[in-house]
């Protein structure tokens, strides 16, 4: 046997020195992160996904409007549409139906403003929120507009008086019943 393949006494073996306890901590640490970020990154990008067309309700608009109902509104260019009520969420007398009526039949309005009024997609079900019409208008009913927010003056004071309509959705009806709930009316 020969001396030079075997450790001497006292020396240290060439293996890899046992790991730090510190280290390996940090490494945990840094892929935890890692994966947290591109965990929150996705899912971010998803949201941004799935709710790129989503409709907000002005709370405002519902608060200080008499009347908020769903009705079918017709296809046209025209500033005042006859519109067929299909439920009422707030306003009746106003609309010479009984209060306890929420679902009238045949309950068919003048109601103008709509050739400025934002959130149009075609003829079908939205909610509209009212008043009574200015004197000299051919309806009886016009679509209020979006009052101004305290500390969030519009660019152009035009913007301000163009009201909003929202196509009725699962989403639409929750927001609106939210806002009625605050609404002192």
């Amino acid at each position: 046997m020969s001396l030079a393949s075997e450790p001497a006494k006292g020396s240290t073996s060439s293996a890899a020195p046992p790991p730090d306890p510190v280290k390996t901590r940090q490494q945990i640490k840094l892929v935890v992160a890692i994966t947290l970020f591109v965990g929150w990154t996705a899912f971010i990008g998803y949201l941004a996904l799935t709710s790129r067309d989503a409709i907000v309700v002005s709370r405002p608009q519902i608060l200080v409007a008499p009347i908020v109902l769903e009705a079918d509104v017709p296809q046209g260019s025209e500033d005042v549409r006859t519109v067929k009520v299909t439920q009422i969420y707030r306003g009746q007398p106003l609309l010479s139906v009984d209060p306890e009526v929420t679902r009238p039949e045949n309950l068919e309005i003048r109601v103008a403003g709509f050739r400025e009024a934002r959130g149009w997609r075609g003829p079908g079900d939205y909610l509209l929120v009212l008043q009574r019409a200015s004197e000299g208008k051919a309806a009886g009913f016009e679509l209020t507009p979006l009052p101004p927010s305290p500390g969030f003056p519009p660019p152009n004071h035009l913007e301000r008086l163009q009201p909003a309509i929202y196509p009725v959705t699962p989403s639409v009806r929750a927001q609106a019943e939210a806002a009625l709930r605050l609404s002192p009316h």
